[in-house]
């Protein structure tokens, strides 16, 4: 009798250290809704992050890199009488944006002076 009781304990300390172990995995999967919960944590910083970390950004800066790589052609095309063309400058300002704003949020997320020192 006391052997089916040493047994059930042991089972029962078994039981309890795989529930830990679910808790933990659990746990370790959890940090980035952890992060998304806290109130400390600043949103718009964690959805610049994600952003910029994902595999898809580098189709951005491709597009943008693409679309630059054309005008640049098409100046050298059309010559003098570029800025007569309204799509031309719609094109150009669409780019310049889009560099500003890239430059904008990743000082944003760096930091001024952490992005200046180095």
């Amino acid at each position: 009798m006391e052997m089916a009781e040493d047994i059930e304990d042991d089972m029962d300390d078994v039981i309890i250290d795989e529930e830990s172990q679910v808790r933990n995995d659990i746990d370790d999967q959890d940090v980035f809704m952890k992060e998304l919960l806290n109130p400390d944590i600043n949103h718009f910083k964690l959805a610049l992050q994600s952003l910029y970390m994902a595999k898809q950004c580098r189709f951005f800066y491709l597009g943008l890199i693409s679309l630059a790589t054309l005008m640049v052609i098409w100046i050298l095309f059309e010559g003098i009488d570029v800025h007569q063309s309204i799509l031309f400058l719609f094109l150009e300002i669409i780019v310049n944006m889009c560099i500003l704003m890239d430059f904008i949020f990743k000082l944003y997320l760096k930091g001024f002076n952490k992005f200046f020192k180095s």
